[in-house]
Formats: structure tokens, C-alpha cells, sequence
């Protein structure tokens, strides 16, 4: 099922070999149990229709496209692609993100059926949300707090702010290490800290093994605030505090996790850091 004639000279014929195996038993597994669910696109690509277990009707389908690459899952994840419309971009993000978190919860492990019981337990819970929504009281919602255990709670006013501020940046993958920059824009301590509180509620965030955090503001007597926090990855908060400095921005804050993948970087990783930064300041529009 798998072409394996042309291989890269830097993998061994040991492991491709495993992945080849590996992916034919999960294809015949999961070909079994969705049968007319499955499709197979290509040579190692496909497509699955995920619906929510308490209702099949088309409108709520999740398609699912993957294109297993060489090397998967020994050393990579899949190539995949979420097709839902019903679902808003936001939660498009979150999904995406989840399955991300899974595959680093389950690396070198054939992830496709954990990833469809994400997926349908995401559907569900997006269509609970929904219904709960349309019935809740808006003041009764505006007393809710998502609290953290080890963080406090934030209001769910201030949640929604925070969410839809926040600007995250595509994932940065070096050598089985994941780099991803979050940026917002703060004018006090209380912004920061509340930004640090909203992300380390986010599995995925806490999750990371360094989270380099930096921010500058002014406050209303035009006194300049900057800060880092390192968060056990010595000089990178610095080097992220710099690029704020030289690009002269200000009222903004910035975070890089940094998810190790067991591979030592040296200083490559602060290059990556910062290109981490720098794109989520372009994709939040801080940068041009």
C-alpha cells in the first residue's frame, strides 16, 4: 500500500519499514470500523466523515481529511485537514489545536482513531454549547467563572475579551520540537497577568515546557513598563524583549511555548523563538 522506492538516505530502512506496517494495520483497523465512512482518496490519503453520536444529520459532519507522510508515526504526524462550515473559526482553531495536543500526548503512536474520538467529542460538546446558550440567562452566564486550579478564575466577560483578542500563530516544527507565539495587546500589570491566567488554562499551554512571556506598556503617566519572564529557557525572554525594543512597539504582550521534543536545538531554538514572536505580531497586526 505504501511506495517506499524512493527513501530518504537520513532515515533508516528499519524505521520506514516499521511505518509502513504500522500505517497498513491502522488503515485495515479503522477501514473495519467506519466502513462506508472511509474513504480512501488516494495512495496514503483520506477522508472521514465524523458526525456527533446524538445526531447524523449532514449539517453537523466533520470531514477529516489525512495524508500519511513517510515517516508517520514514527517520527511525524500525518498531514491533515478539517472541513466543517457549520463550525466557527474560533472553534475550527480549538479543534485544531486539540488534535495537535494529542499527537505530542501519543508521539510515535498511530493517532487517527484517537483523533476521530477527539473530533466527535468536540462536535458534541460544540452542539451542547450551542443549545445551552440559547436557553441561558445572560446575566446568570456573566456570573460564571472558568476558574484554574492553580491559577484563580477570571470572569467569563473577561474570558471572551481575552479569547477573542489573543492572536496565536501557526505551529513552528524543528526537529520534533513545536514552537508557537500568542500576542495581545495589554496597558497594565493586571492585563498581563490575566493573559498568563487565560493561557495556562488552555491544556495545550499548560502543557508546554517553557512558556517565554514578555510585554511592554505605558500607562496613563506615560511610564514605560517592561518585563520578561524566562519560564526555565535561559536568554530567550531577553531576545524576545529585544524584538519588542528595536521594533518599537509598545501596549503589547507576547508569548512563545516552546513543547521539547527531545532533541537538543542550541542556539537554533532562540531563532526559532523569535520567528515564533514575530509571527504571531504579524498575524495580530503589531508588525507589517
Amino acid at each position: 500500500m505504501v511506495d517506499l522506492v524512493d527513501r530518504i538516505d537520513c532515515i533508516d530502512s528499519e524505521t520506514l519499514d516499521s511505518c509502513v506496517l504500522l500505517q497498513q494495520d491502522e488503515i485495515a483497523a479503522l477501514e473495519a470500523i467506519y466502513d462506508n465512512l472511509w474513504t480512501c482518496v488516494d495512495l496514503n490519503k483520506f477522508e472521514i466523515k465524523i458526525y456527533p453520536s446524538s445526531d447524523k444529520l449532514e449539517q453537523f459532519v466533520v470531514l477529516l481529511s489525512i495524508q500519511f507522510t513517510e515517516t508517520y508515526p514514527l517520527n511525524e504526524p500525518p498531514l491533515f485537514q478539517i472541513s466543517a462550515p457549520w463550525m466557527k473559526p474560533l472553534e475550527k482553531e480549538i479543534l485544531n489545536d486539540i488534535l495537535i495536543e494529542c499527537y505530542l500526548s501519543n508521539y510515535h503512536e498511530p493517532v487517527v482513531f484517537k483523533w476521530i474520538t477527539e473530533i466527535n467529542e468536540f462536535t458534541e460538546s460544540c452542539l451542547q454549547h450551542r443549545k445551552n446558550a440559547k436557553t441561558d440567562d445572560i446575566q446568570h452566564r456573566n456570573r460564571d467563572v472558568v476558574k484554574c486550579s492553580d491559577y484563580g478564575a477570571l470572569s467569563l466577560d473577561r474570558l471572551l475579551q481575552i479569547e477573542q483578542s489573543l492572536v496565536s500563530s501557526e505551529l513552528i516544527l524543528e526537529r520534533k520540537s513545536y514552537f508557537q507565539g500568542h500576542c495581545i495587546a495589554v496597558s497594565s500589570k493586571t492585563d498581563v497577568d490575566d493573559v498568563m491566567l487565560y493561557l495556562k488554562s488552555i491544556p495545550k499551554i499548560a502543557k508546554a515546557t517553557h512558556n517565554i512571556m514578555t510585554y511592554r506598556f505605558t500607562d496613563e503617566r506615560n511610564i514605560l513598563h517592561a518585563d520578561y519572564d524566562e519560564d526555565g529557557e535561559t536568554n530567550a525572554g531577553g531576545r524576545v524583549a529585544h524584538l519588542l525594543e528595536l521594533t518599537k512597539l509598545s501596549n503589547v504582550m507576547v508569548v512563545v511555548s516552546r513543547w521539547f521534543g527531545g532533541i537538543l536545538l542550541g542556539p537554533d531554538r532562540f531563532k526559532l523563538i523569535n520567528q515564533a514572536a514575530r509571527s504571531a505580531l504579524v498575524k495580530g497586526k503589531f508588525l507589517s
